[in-house]
């Protein structure tokens, strides 16, 4: 299904969350306040979207990190 946490650890700023299909395309964005832990941990829920592979961009002012996800 669509529905997945997100763990980000050493987190010192805010972070960008994109989410985009193989086209390139933006299907999902959400920007996430950094806490005072340096732990972010978020659900997200893709549920709306075709089953298939997606890129997950997560960037802040120190770095960008891109990962392939799988939505069954």
């Amino acid at each position: 299904n669509g529905n997945f946490t997100m763990i980000l650890e050493n987190v010192e700023s805010n972070t960008h969350i994109e989410v985009l299909n193989l086209s390139g395309m933006t299907v999902h964005i959400v920007e996430l306040k950094a806490g005072s832990s340096g732990l972010i941990s978020h659900e997200m829920n893709l549920n709306g979207l075709h089953s298939g592979i997606y890129i997950l961009k997560a960037s802040n002012e120190h770095e960008t990190t891109v990962q392939k996800i799988q939505i069954q």
